[in-house]
């Protein structure tokens, strides 16, 4: 059977929590494993679009960290 991720959110102190979660058993007993926190946000919503931009920042920020090296390996040596 294949985990099926959903969003966990817990209330502390009146703020919203969300977390990515997946379910599975571990000696026969249910249990959840955090695969990703989505921040602090007012709904569900907003956490996952945030956790979206922010995968496409990191994303972006990766391309562009290889680009660098590529065009540095291009450069004539002096």
């Amino acid at each position: 059977m294949i985990p099926v991720p959903f969003v966990r959110t817990k209330l502390v102190k009146g703020i919203e929590y969300h977390y990515l979660v997946e379910s599975y058993r571990e000696d026969g007993k249910p249990r959840q494993r955090v695969l990703a926190y989505l921040g602090e946000h007012s709904t569900v919503k907003a956490a996952l679009e945030h956790w979206r931009r922010e995968l496409r920042t990191a994303r972006d920020a990766e391309g562009k960290r290889h680009a660098r090296e590529m065009v540095s390996k291009l450069k004539p040596h002096a």
